[in-house]
């Protein structure tokens, strides 16, 4: 309940893990980002605006 993931214009994601503090996630690309899908603090799925998807299963440290 105290996690949740943000994304935007420019491969801008936010993140935070206890519903207070927001932290902005390093993301390999200047793209916009339209979409986002997690499970939980590691685990998410964004969805660029030309419709590629990009994983990250490690908090945002790596992205494929």
């Amino acid at each position: 309940p105290t996690v949740c993931w943000l994304v935007g214009p420019s491969g801008t994601v936010l993140r935070t893990t206890d519903g207070r503090r927001w932290q902005r996630v390093a993301f390999p690309e200047a793209v916009d980002l339209v979409s986002v899908q997690a499970t939980d603090a590691s685990t998410a799925s964004v969805t660029a605006a030309g419709g590629r998807i990009f994983r990250t299963s490690d908090s945002g440290n790596t992205w494929q």
